[in-house]
Order: C-alpha cells, then structure tokens, then sequence
C-alpha cells in the first residue's frame, strides 16, 4: 500500500470520528407524536424519534394564515374524574381520580388522586386524522366554542376542512364520549383517517404511584393482548447477556379490534370505537419504558370511506373509561371492557370470584381488616383440602418407613426393570399399601389442590381492596412489598424470611426418601422462593406464609400419630 493510499484511508477515519463528535445527539425527553398512516391504509412503522412539525405542512391543502389562539385549558369533572383538556390538540393532560389516592396515607406527605396520565407534555386522547391531507392537526391549536363543568367543544379550521372535537363527561361514573367529526367546507374532496393515540411511560419502581404491571393493551376480535411498558427499548434478559439491545418495533392488529387502551394493575384508560369491524390497532415504541397505543379507522380503502366529497361530513364515536379495573364499574360504561377486568385463566375464574367475594366479605361483615381476612380465608382453604393432605402425608411417612428395603431391592435388580418392578409390588403388599398411593400420594393431592391456590393467586392480584389495605405494624400496604427498614440501600422485609424459615422447617418435619443431594436441591428451593417472594405484594406473602405455618401444624399432627395399617 503506498503513501496515496494510507493517506486516503487516514483521511476518510479522521472525517468519519469528525462525523459522530459534531453530530447532534437525540432528544433523550418524550417524544411529540408523529404523522401516522394514510387514510384508507395501515399503520405504518414510524421512525423512533419523532422530528418536529414543520411550520407549514408541505401537502396539497394547508391550514390558512389565522390569528394566533391562546393556549387555554379546561377542567372537566363529575365527582370521580377530574380532567384538564388543553385546546392544543385536545390533548388530556390530566385524568385525576378522585376517590382513588396516589400514595398510602403519611402525616408528613399529602396525598394526591391517582393519575392516570403519566405524560404530561404529550397528553393523551389525541386526535390525529393522518398525514395526507391533515398533517400535524394533533398539536394545532383549537377554539374553545363551548365549555360545562363536564363538556368541553373544540373547533378548527384546517385549508378548507372544519374540525370539531366534543369531550363530554358521564353524569356520574368512570365514563365518558369523545367525538370527531370532520366537514369538508372546500371544493376538493379531503381523506381524514380517524385516529386516537393514547401514550404511557412507565416510572420509577420506587416512586409511591408507581403502576404495576402497566401496559398498553388492546381487545382484538375477543382477545386481550397486552405489551408492558417496562419492556419497550430494553434487550430481553438473554440478550443482555451479550450485550444486546432491543430494536424499537411496531405491534400491529387488523380488524375487529374492540377497544384500545392503556393499564395496570389495577387501573385503566381505554377507547371504544363505534365501529370495531373497520377500526385497527397498533402499540408503538417511542423511548425508553414508553410508548402509545392507537386506535385507527378506517382500516383499508374498502373498509370505510377514503373520501370525504365537498360539502360532506363525517363522525365518529368513541366512549371513554377512565378508572378502577372493576367489573362492575368497567361493565356500566360499555359491556365490551369486561374482558380488561378478568384475571387467570378461563377454567380458574368462578374460584377467582368466589376467592374475591369471599375475601370482601370477611372483610365487610366480620373483621375490617384485609389481612385478617387474607388469613381466614387461608384457614378455610387449608380446612378445604385438609383430607388430601392428610392422605398425602400418611403416605410419605409410609413411604419413609420402607424406603431402605426399596433401597435394597433398587441396587440388587437395577440391571433388570422388569424383575426391579415385580419386587417393589411385592413389597406394596407386603406393607399393605395402594400401589397407586405409594407412587403418586404426595402428587395427586398437590395437583389436586393447584387450582384453588392459582385462583386465590388470581384474587389477591386482581382485588383493587388491598390496594393501600394495613394489615398491622409495619406493614400498611398490602398491595406492595413491605418495607421494615433498609440496610445500605437493602430493605428488610420480614414476612418472606419468615415463610423461607417456615419452608426450611416444613421440609424438615416431612418424613422422605430422598438422599442428602436431594435434600440439600430442596433447601436451596426454599432459598430461590425467598428471593422470589421478596418482590411480592405482602398480602400474597402473608397467604403462603400462614399455609405454610398450618402446614406445618398438620404435618407434626401426622408425625405424632403411629402409622396405620394402610395407606
């Protein structure tokens, strides 16, 4: 290589490094939405960083020189929800509820009512009517023509279109109607494509409002389909490994789509459209832990109207939810958001509402206490399944009593199965046992009893009643992990240490034929559950907790009594 040629390449290096330093680096704030699908097509894949509006659209029809109008705010209100639409948009910049708090209650902090916005610049509930002949007429400005303490009426003019967005508020409730209608003025025909964005950011996990299990979600033809924020802009744990990233996509669904929305745990903010046969749907990624979700119509030329001809209107409806993931309250603003207030599977939900009811009760009529009632209904459940447990139990403590002749019969034919299984029935009757019991007597039951603790999982999950919910002491949400007191920067978390402790004892009571490797495989067990359960709610700990503990009981009530004739 000669000197030209070291030079050029030199050159081309010092211009390439010169490049990347003097490069403006991207926005690291959320992100103004942008321009999205055309109408009469599908939601196309936007880029990740969104650039700003130019100050005149370059398209055919354009919004005509006009007076600046005044940014203005309007609060909205019926009791449960207050809202505050700004006319920039009509974005919502605030959807408060107030019987809901954000926080559990502290003398030395003021709580606030949930909120369900978690981006206040970009708002949500935006209104956009797509990129061909209306650009950017999600961030214009609009006139405020009438305004009640639980409506609010916008209107704009864009080129020779006029745009009327109407928010009202249900009398009372968690509900409310959105509508968009647009009215070609002009002497061309115009093609708005109906959108509604809602966009979410998930916070700090420390932060006392923070949602759990926040996501953007969407009912597809009957389906939930759900995307955690935490999720978006981050590389799966695999990938971390080998110092991966995770490439922003788009998440699309064609027709039906039910309704869109944004929610957590116990919340919910979602759009039901008036026509769910032509409506689409897509969550997009638009930074770290955020992004939106958007509900479109119509889905392709042939689903709806592509033009709007001179002197012709179009409207669309949309009710709003906006509160408690409560089946009930969802049910009464439209029957169609059931779905988002069902937890578990299909074959465990009537235990989940029994479990729910059940826990209400003790609760409303006996004790007002959720974690007196968290453990009664433990106690009920443990009384339940009490005679599998007995039965299992008895035959691990018969199991134990013959477990060194199996050894020997295990060595003297492990060359030879068959003859291995023709002894060890020979020893079931012998000791005058089920072969059946001996096998699978410690599984059966347990597989017996998985339902009923998952549904119990489920209505602990999903009961917004222990949210902020004391139970005694130190522990004053049941709902969250608790919090004894931290040690550099570690909290100390009593109740799973307990339930690790209370494992370690049970496991030690339990009559077994295991070795000292199996033995010590279940010891580290009950160490990956401590770790495990040291994230979970307190309310879910306080349940396996006290199993465990009457679990015990029962098991050194079996170990006290002699071993009986049969299995």
């Amino acid at each position: 290589m000669d000197r030209v040629q070291i030079g050029a390449i030199s050159l081309a290096v010092v211009l390439l490094v010169l490049s990347v330093w003097l490069a403006p680096s991207a926005p690291t704030g959320p992100v103004a939405p942008q321009p999205t699908a055309q109408a009469g097509s599908a939601p196309t894949e936007p880029s990740p960083v969104v650039p700003p509006a130019p100050e005149q659209p370059e398209t055919a029809v354009t919004a005509p020189a006009a007076p600046e109008v005044a940014r203005r705010t309007t609060k909205l209100s019926n009791g449960q929800v207050e809202l505050l639409v700004d006319n920039q948009g009509g974005a919502v910049r605030s959807i408060a509820l107030l019987k809901y708090a954000d926080r559990v209650p502290r003398s030395d902090v003021p709580v606030q009512p949930v909120e369900l916005v978690t981006m206040g610049q970009t708002g949500v509930l935006l209104s956009s009517l797509g990129d061909a002949d209306y650009p950017g007429v999600e961030r214009a400005r609009f006139d405020v023509v009438e305004e009640t303490p639980a409506k609010v009426v916008h209107r704009l003019r864009w080129g020779g279109s006029q745009v009327t967005r109407t928010l009202e508020l249900d009398e009372s409730g968690y509900g409310g109607s959105l509508w968009v209608k647009v009215e070609n003025l002009g002497s061309e025909p115009v093609r708005p494509s109906f959108e509604i964005q809602l966009f979410g950011q998930d916070g700090d996990i420390s932060a006392p409002d923070h949602f759990q299990n926040f996501s953007l979600v969407a009912s597809v033809d009957g389906s939930v389909q759900r995307k955690p924020l935490l999720s978006i802009g981050k590389p799966g744990w695999f990938s971390s490994l080998f110092g991966g990233s995770s490439q922003p996509s788009v998440t699309r669904y064609a027709p039906p789509v039910d309704w869109v929305g944004v929610d957590s745990q116990y919340f919910l903010l979602a759009v039901i459209p008036d026509d769910a046969a032509k409506s689409w749907a897509a969550y997009e990624p638009i930074g770290i832990n955020s992004g939106r979700s958007v509900l479109g119509f119509p889905y392709n030329a042939g689903a709806g109207v592509s033009e709007l001809p001179p002197g012709q209107q179009l409207e669309r409806h949309y009710r709003l939810f906006f509160g408690p993931k409560v089946g009930e309250l969802v049910s009464a603003v439209d029957p169609r958001l059931e779905s988002a207030a069902i937890v578990g599977w299909v074959w465990v939900q009537p235990l989940v509402h029994v479990f729910a009811s059940t826990l209400k009760w003790f609760h409303d009529v006996l004790i007002p206490n959720y974690g007196v009632a968290i453990i009664l209904i433990t106690i009920l459940l443990r009384l339940a399944v009490f005679p599998l447990n007995q039965r299992a139990m008895r035959s691990m403590k018969r199991m134990s009593v013959i477990a060194p002749e199996m050894k020997v019969i295990q060595e003297k034919y492990k060359e030879d199965p068959a003859r291995l299984q023709q002894e060890m029935m020979a020893l079931y009757r012998r000791q005058g046992m089920n072969p059946l019991t001996a096998m699978g007597g410690g599984c059966i039951p347990m597989l017996i009893q998985m339902p009923f603790m998952i549904a119990l999982y489920y209505a602990l999950q999903s009961s917004i009643e222990l949210r902020h919910a004391p139970f005694a002491l130190w522990i004053t949400d049941l709902s969250s992990p608790e919090n004894l007191f931290s040690i550099a920067g570690l909290p100390i978390r009593p109740l799973p240490l307990l339930m690790g402790v209370a494992m370690i004892a049970q496991q030690w009571l339990t009559p077994s034929t295991q070795d000292a490797q199996q033995k010590q495989m279940m010891l580290m067990m009950s160490g990956v559950f401590i770790l495990v359960f040291y994230q979970f709610p307190s309310g879910l700990v306080l349940y396996w907790l006290v199993s465990t503990l009457l679990g015990i009981l029962q098991q050194v009530m079996v170990n006290q009594q002699p071993i009986p004739a049969k299995a």
